[in-house]
């Protein structure tokens, strides 16, 4: 018999306020997120791009805005 684990897809959102403390808050989240699905090794090239994202979303945007994490890994395979 043949043992499996399924593991459904995973989404994300962290709703970010209009504040300076938000590209931290996003950059630690994404870390504690990639180590959970056992993704460590996304973490710098992730952490960089999240960060100029959210930093950009600071800086031009008047309200709050929000990161979305997802596992793309499923849908390219099969």
């Amino acid at each position: 018999m043949v043992s499996a684990t399924v593991s459904p897809p995973w989404t994300y959102t962290l709703q970010l306020p209009q504040d300076p403390r938000a590209p931290g808050v996003a950059r630690a989240t994404l870390r504690s997120v990639l180590r959970v699905h056992g993704m460590r090794e996304l973490t710098e090239n992730a952490e960089l791009l999240a960060s100029e994202l959210v930093t950009n979303a600071y800086l031009y945007s008047s309200g709050p805005y929000s990161l979305r994490l997802r596992d793309a890994g499923a849908a390219g395979s099969g």
